[in-house]
């Protein structure tokens, strides 16, 4: 098999951030039974550093009530979670997943009862930090709401009833 070698992406990854360039097998993905590629918990430390949300890994106590589903025949374990504050961490996850040849999941107010929202070995974009809401009752003309995507059902029906 040819090995792949990600691309360093431009201002995510400096000589002083410790993250290495990716060696992987072509056309897969990394997983945790792959320590050529897998992030170490120091390299998911140091990326943390660089985003303004938050990181959690299977020994942060967060970790856990971060990926309880609803339905327990699901339970995947994400490599990590990224809880994000502003768009730049949702763009950065992007890039590391890149740089690290790894799958990204995304979790917004968590409704999807089959377990989609969250893979075995990915990085968990946990949305819940994006919950604004934006109703516009007051002209019937144009009326409209903004949701955000980390919202719950009980969040958007006491704003909008």
């Amino acid at each position: 098999m040819k090995a792949c070698i990600s691309l360093l992406l431009a201002g995510l990854v400096t000589h002083a951030s410790g993250l290495q360039l990716n060696k992987c097998s072509s056309g897969t993905k990394c997983t945790n039974r792959d320590p050529d590629c897998f992030p170490t918990l120091s390299e998911i430390r140091l990326f943390g550093e660089t985003l303004r949300g938050d990181v959690y890994t299977l020994m942060d106590e967060e970790y856990t009530n971060l990926t309880v589903m609803n339905n327990l025949v699901y339970r995947e374990t994400p490599a990590f979670i990224v809880t994000p504050n502003v768009d730049d961490d949702v763009l950065k996850v992007i890039e590391f997943a890149k740089l690290k040849n790894m799958r990204v999941s995304v979790r917004g107010g968590g409704h999807a009862y089959d377990g989609q929202n969250a893979q075995e070995d990915s990085i968990l974009l946990h949305m819940k930090n994006y919950n604004k809401i934006d109703v516009n009752k007051d002209d019937p003309l144009h009326p409209y709401v903004n949701l955000g995507t980390g919202l719950i059902f009980e969040e958007i029906y006491a704003e909008i009833y």
